[in-house]
């Protein structure tokens, strides 16, 4: 079954005729810090600036209907055992050979880290040095596009402490690969980040403890600030055997952790529709090293195909851009310029904001799709009550209706699947769009979406492009809700899988 509801902070939406299922959030970050050991050359304190606004365009073009190479065709030949890998869950031992060797040093990068206890429980310093110093680890490592373990923070002596640390390894060679193949420069020039600790509980072996990750990142490929937040981790933190603080579990709402731990379940045979990893008995037999090499190297091989598709498209719309703008046949314009300013006021870099006129759809797995559908009314385009439910659009409250009244709702208005499905088929009034994998011919005010598994898993609206000195295009910024994230790079996401809803107005 390919559809899931969303168990913490990602979505897929169920479209059944009460309840919706969605996509993602976000918020951001503004703080001062500290560094807890001697890693990097002393305590930095650094305040990151925001990067000029580049003016959406007036254009209300749409790119013409070519089909883009075939990604099969971009794929070396000797790749022969990457595709066996993905009709296979499990592969040989021989999988070791793609764990790249780790750095020994921490790249030269600002990094600045900060904690916020906001419970009543006191937490132990040394519990909260574990944090702070997993973390920027953890961020030196993706902001030098270098692999760097962190199986030190966490009880490897344990079978569940064990798993958690290939796990985030795994994570960070996974982003680090997709990351470092992108054509836009995705390394650090400087990060900073903030834990917020909202829950807390002392047991008997050590702490439980939920917390919000808020950061603000500087990209090498440009001078705009990337915010990002309300990335929830809830962590078990327990002495070990030498009498100091590890890990043993590390469970983290993010679109890649998420992505891994479905195929984890999947391997283990727990249904991930409806339980969590951090609930389940690991088998103590379980060979974790082994089992996440396997994923990592199925998921490495599909994201490939992704982005060398996605690299030969911008060459194409770089080469020759005229041959990909075409007129639109929308009666009505989009106001894309206030679709993106309408981004901006509903997603902060500081807090949790939601536009209360709406609900907030972040309990049924995501609220990415409501709010983008939001910003495409702020841009005129008219809520749609005609036609059957899958060819409406539509929110006046938050019940079911599904009849051509103006009133209630459909999935298509918070649903990400659902949504796509309606640019499709609509016809006659309302929303005029084409859907597209050519995603660089983007313009602010355009809606992409994250695929996996046939599956749009993730809605955000595109907020800037960046343009190198020649006027080509070298990165694509978005906003989006679940994860909250202000012009975070297109490309930065663990999901390569994208595609582009092209908004071009409105009959």
């Amino acid at each position: 079954m390919n559809m899931f509801i969303l168990k913490r902070n990602i979505s897929r939406v169920i479209a059944v005729s009460s309840v919706i299922a969605l996509a993602f959030v976000c918020t951001a970050c503004n703080f001062e810090i500290i560094r807890l050991d001697d890693k990097t050359s002393g305590t930095v304190t650094d305040k990151l600036n925001n990067g000029d606004v580049i003016p959406p365009s007036d254009e209300v073009t749409i790119p013409p209907a070519l089909d883009p190479p075939d990604a099969e065709e971009l794929i070396p030949p000797d790749d022969e055992e990457y595709v066996e890998a993905v009709n296979n869950t499990f592969i040989s031992s021989e999988l070791s050979e793609i764990r790249p060797q780790a750095m020994t040093e921490l790249p030269d990068i600002k990094i600045a880290s900060s904690l916020v206890n906001n419970t009543e429980l006191e937490i132990p310093k040394e519990v909260e040095k574990l944090i702070l110093n997993y973390h920027t680890d953890r961020y030196a490592a993706l902001g030098g596009l270098k692999f760097l373990s962190t199986s030190q923070y966490f009880d490897n002596s344990t079978v569940r402490g064990k798993l958690y640390s290939v796990f985030n390894d795994t994570v960070i060679e996974y982003l680090i690969f997709v990351r470092k193949n992108r054509t836009a420069d995705l390394s650090y020039d400087k990060a900073m980040f903030r834990i917020s600790v909202n829950e807390a509980e002392e047991t008997a072996k050590g702490y439980k403890l939920t917390y919000m990750i808020n950061d603000a990142i500087n990209f090498a490929f440009s001078d705009v600030t990337s915010y990002s937040a309300y990335m929830e981790a809830e962590v078990v933190i327990e002495k070990s055997s030498d009498g100091t603080y590890r890990f043993t579990q590390y469970a983290e709402d993010t679109d890649v952790n998420l992505l891994f731990e479905e195929q984890v379940m999947n391997y283990l045979g727990y249904d991930y529709e409806e339980l969590y990893l951090k609930d389940m008995t690991i088998p103590a037999s379980l060979q974790s090293n082994r089992m996440m090499l396997s994923l990592l190297k199925k998921q490495k091989y599909l994201a490939n195909k992704d982005i060398e598709l996605q690299k030969k498209i911008l060459e194409q719309v770089n080469e020759d851009p005229e041959k990909f703008a075409i007129t639109a046949s929308a009666k009505n314009k989009y106001d894309a310029e206030k679709a993106v300013a309408y981004s901006y006021e509903w997603v902060d870099r500081t807090e949790i904001i939601r536009n209360p006129y709406y609900s907030d759809y972040s309990i049924y797995g995501g609220n990415c799709q409501n709010y983008v559908s939001q910003c495409l009314l702020a841009g005129g385009i008219p809520m749609d009550t005609e036609g059957s439910y899958e060819q409406q659009w539509k929110w006046y409250s938050d019940y079911s209706n599904h009849y051509q009244t103006a009133w209630g709702r459909v999935p298509s208005w918070a649903g990400t699947e659902a949504f796509y499905e309606y640019t499709k088929s609509n016809t006659g009034n309302g929303l005029v769009a084409k859907n597209t994998k050519y995603i660089y011919t983007a313009k602010p005010g355009d809606v992409m979406q994250y695929v996996v598994d046939d599956w749009a898993s993730h809605s955000v609206i595109v907020s800037k492009v960046i343009y190198d000195d020649e006027g080509k295009i070298v990165e694509i910024l978005v906003n989006s809700n679940t994860t909250d994230h202000v012009d975070f790079p297109l490309t930065a996401y663990g999901y390569t899988n994208i595609r582009l809803i092209r908004i071009a107005g409105y009959n």
